[in-house]
């Protein structure tokens, strides 16, 4: 027999052993992955403040942002009003060092103000709602630097309140206006992108805040049903899933600045609320703060200006509220600065801050990045 002729059959057949062996061990794979998916999906969310049915948790790794912590922060700021191609600017702020100037940072895709947004999974800004131009609102939500929209939301809306939830992995929307002013709610799954439908606030409201108090309870307060800005305020438990009234502001007032920050002496927390729109559209300059589980707001420290549609955020210490930009009331300009607020032994005051906002605008999305990985210079 030809050598050739007798290790021929041999070989076919151990090329049909490997053929299949590899099928086995693919197939096998596919099975695994299949069963390792099931599992994930079912296990249970460790997040407190879960409203919807999120459990998966996904990290979207961007090339400008990083997980990691300075001192009190670094500051992303986007759109707003007037619209314009600057106001699409994104710019980022560092916080701790003034002369630290971050560019080369990509757009926003569409010109908006009144939208609201969050940081997901630590390190993906993400971008819903606003008002054009031609005074038609969005329903669309976006993720910086994709300029294809990753969420189309059930309702248009600008001016809403939103909330980060379940670990960073849903933003709970609420409220806004499109011809008239939401009591609606949805809440965005950021791993599948989808929305579904979430509990109706007492009113239908706009330029309102929301704040979370601890793992079960959320504050809403203030905001503008059309005809008059609202002094309510109103608690959500996520337990029982029902408002019930808070204690009210000194002031009705809505698209104003807030957050939660922590008393440096006492470690209180106190919830800020400054300036905004209050009634017969008077602006106002006010600050009031509310020492959690207290029973009335107490007025604070006022700027030396009228203003509304600034944005406050919350320092990574926890212990600073940033207000950023805004509309003057006096001059009708809008604001480049950032006042810093902090507060010991329940004694507030606001300081002007070396840093300022290269486009000068109101009505923005600002939030606080961990750091960011971007082209600087020291000027």
């Amino acid at each position: 027999m030809n050598p050739i002729e007798l290790f021929k059959p041999r070989h076919f057949q151990q090329e049909s052993f490997l053929h299949w062996y590899k099928k086995w061990i693919l197939g096998f794979a596919i099975v695994f992955a299949v069963i390792l998916i099931i599992v994930i999906t079912a296990m249970p969310s460790t997040g407190k403040t879960k409203l919807g049915n999120i459990h998966v948790f996904k990290v979207w790794q961007h090339n400008n942002l990083h997980h990691v912590v300075n001192n009190i922060g670094y500051l992303l700021v986007t759109v707003g009003y007037p619209w314009s191609n600057e106001t699409q600017s994104t710019e980022v702020i560092d916080l701790d060092n003034p002369d630290n100037k971050c560019d080369n940072l990509q757009p926003f895709p569409i010109g908006v103000q009144g939208a609201t947004g969050h940081l997901v999974y630590g390190n993906t800004p993400v971008i819903c709602g606003g008002l054009f131009s031609n005074e038609s609102s969005s329903n669309k939500c976006y993720i910086f630097g994709n300029p294809t929209p990753v969420l189309t939301m059930h309702e248009e809306r600008w001016h809403p309140a939103s909330l980060l939830l379940d670990e960073g992995r849903t933003i709970w929307i609420v409220g806004g206006r499109k011809q008239e002013d939401h009591d609606s709610s949805e809440i965005l799954d950021t791993f599948r992108w989808t929305t579904e439908p979430g509990p109706s606030m007492p009113d239908g409201l706009a330029g309102h805040s929301l704040v979370q108090i601890d793992s079960n309870k959320v504050m809403l307060i203030g905001g503008h049903d059309g005809s008059v800005s609202h002094n309510t305020t109103w608690f959500f438990d996520f337990r029982s899933k029902n408002w019930t009234r808070g204690p009210d502001l000194n002031i009705g007032r809505a698209s104003f600045a807030y957050g939660l920050i922590r008393d440096s002496s006492t470690g209180s927390d106190l919830v800020i609320v400054s300036g905004g729109l209050s009634n017969s559209h008077h602006v106002v300059n006010s600050t009031e703060m509310w020492v959690v589980d207290s029973d009335q707001w107490k007025m604070g420290p006022g700027l030396p200006f009228s203003f509304y549609g600034a944005a406050g955020v919350v320092t990574a210490d926890g212990k600073s509220l940033i207000l950023i930009g805004g509309g003057n009331a006096q001059n009708y300009r809008e604001l480049d600065t950032l006042y810093r607020l902090q507060c010991f032994n329940l004694d507030c005051e606001w300081t002007m801050m070396e840093q300022k906002l290269k486009v000068a605008r109101d009505s923005m999305v600002a939030m606080l990045i961990p750091e960011a990985n971007v082209t600087c210079s020291i000027d």
